[in-house]
């Protein structure tokens, strides 16, 4: 009977064997496709287990288990979470852009958005026209330029909002600035034409 012991692995170095992540090494121990044990809570992998695991996925003609069987469709790798997530940033650039948020038009206005729009299943061009079209009946955006119009006459900003808006709160303090800073960057980039 043979006592030597078989070269072993740390889960890090067979997932740098494999190039693929430590958590989908201890998958592989903990479902039987590769041999390991556990000591003080760590994996320790069969070295020559390994080996034959890896040649196995190498074989001609031979369809490794942890591989679809067959081609994935189209649009297969959009996953609902990303898919949730493009469409929060789409909604949140179009409710800004028609609440008067310079920055957040110039985006939708520029090609940028497009692959946003596209990635959900929007026709960029469709929702262009429609937050302008909202934009126009909220005119929020003439608005801000009043409030700006006012603090380049000396008010405060503050004071500007309450004679505009009816109200003051941060968060308008931060749209009517952000679209400030927005319009001199543009005269800025105008003047450097």
């Amino acid at each position: 009977m043979n006592t030597t012991p078989t070269p072993t692995l740390t889960t890090a170095q067979a997932a740098r064997r494999l190039n693929r992540g430590t958590e989908w090494v201890s998958q592989l121990v903990a479902s039987g496709r590769i041999e390991g044990h556990k000591v003080a809570n760590r994996w320790h992998i069969d070295a020559a287990s390994l080996e034959a695991y890896i040649l196995d996925r190498k074989r001609p003609g031979k369809q490794p288990k942890d591989m679809p069987l067959e081609p994935r469709p189209p649009g297969a790798y959009q996953y609902q979470g990303v898919l949730d997530l493009v469409m929060a940033v789409v909604e949140l650039a179009a409710d800004e852009a028609v609440g008067g948020d310079l920055p957040a038009q110039m985006w939708v206005a520029s090609s940028a958005s497009d692959h946003w729009f596209h990635y959900v299943n929007i026709d960029p061009d469709a929702a262009r026209e429609a937050i302008t079209r909202r934009a126009r009946q909220n005119d929020e955006e003439g608005r801000i330029k009043q409030v700006i119009a006012l603090h380049d006459e000396g008010r405060t900003w503050k004071a500007a909002c309450m004679d505009v808006f009816g109200y003051y709160s941060e968060t308008l303090r931060y749209r009517v600035g952000r679209y400030h800073v927005a319009l001199e960057e543009l005269a800025a980039y105008a003047v450097g034409d």
